[in-house]
């Protein structure tokens, strides 16, 4: 079986995952429960979210990059030890 990286085990786990137990509670009741987990829609995504992807640039991409480059290296620093090793 393979084992959980350091940077696994160090990730606290998501807030989303208290709501579980309260939505599983509703559901036992007959209460119906839209579960919108992330990274798995049950609706499709809007048109108007994917034409405004469509008229990204690549400069406003490049952009983005360079702002959001040292991110990961501010969380190891401030938030999340061990995160880059």
């Amino acid at each position: 079986m393979p084992s959980i990286s350091h940077r696994g085990e160090i990730m606290p786990a998501s807030p989303i995952r208290k709501l579980v137990p309260l939505a599983n509670e509703a559901t036992a009741r007959g209460v119906h429960v839209y579960r919108l987990n992330i990274g798995q829609p049950d609706l499709p995504t809007p048109k108007e979210g994917l034409d405004a992807l469509k008229k990204i640039d690549r400069q406003t991409s490049r952009l983005w990059m360079q702002i959001l480059q040292p991110v990961p290296k501010y969380l190891e620093e401030n938030l999340i030890p061990g995160l880059l090793t």
